[in-house]
């Protein structure tokens, strides 16, 4: 397949075009290099019970709750404030367990924290054998904490006996 005249020309301007774009700041300029980690906090979560939907269109859902949530660290700390934290997992036939969490937390100096975060395990093997990845979203209001907004996070956790453990990472 060729390129009409049009469609040559109007590649070639876009390409001279970006060409000439002004170099981005120092600090932006990453591309290529390999995104860092660094620590933000840790979490312990303490489960509660579970209602187990099975047989649903897209699998077997598992809704969890969380009677506890503390997460401890230099950058944030807090602790589950208000009426629920839930899991609403939903697991494949293929052992595919998807994570889909949403809390709040209250801060050691009084911030309120909206936690929100997907991610993925494998229970093919059965629950708690392999590590769950999740990416938590932080949403606030107060001004000491904006910087959460603007960040990405990946947490690796671990179930032990009712309790996840995570740590929780900026992505740099």
């Amino acid at each position: 397949m060729t390129d009409s005249p049009e469609g040559s020309a109007l590649r070639a301007a876009r390409v001279q075009t970006a060409l000439q774009a002004p170099a981005p700041p120092e600090d932006v300029a990453l591309v290529g290099v390999m995104p860092r980690l660094v620590p933000l906090t840790t979490g312990r979560i303490t489960l509660g019970e579970a209602i187990v939907q099975a047989d649903t269109p897209r699998g077997r859902r598992v809704l969890i709750e969380m009677t506890d949530v503390v997460y401890e660290g230099e950058r944030l700390s807090g602790r589950l404030v208000g009426p629920s934290a839930i899991d609403w997992l939903l697991e494949g036939p293929d052992g595919s367990a998807h994570i889909d969490v949403q809390f709040t937390i209250r801060t050691h100096d009084d911030a309120l924290v909206f936690v929100r975060y997907y991610g993925r395990t494998d229970h093919s093997l059965g629950v708690g054998t392999k590590p769950l990845y999740a990416a938590p979203i932080f949403e606030t209001g107060d001004p000491r904490y904006l910087w959460l907004n603007t960040i990405l996070s990946v947490g690796r956790a671990v179930v032990d006996a009712g309790t996840i453990h995570y740590d929780i990472y900026e992505v740099v």
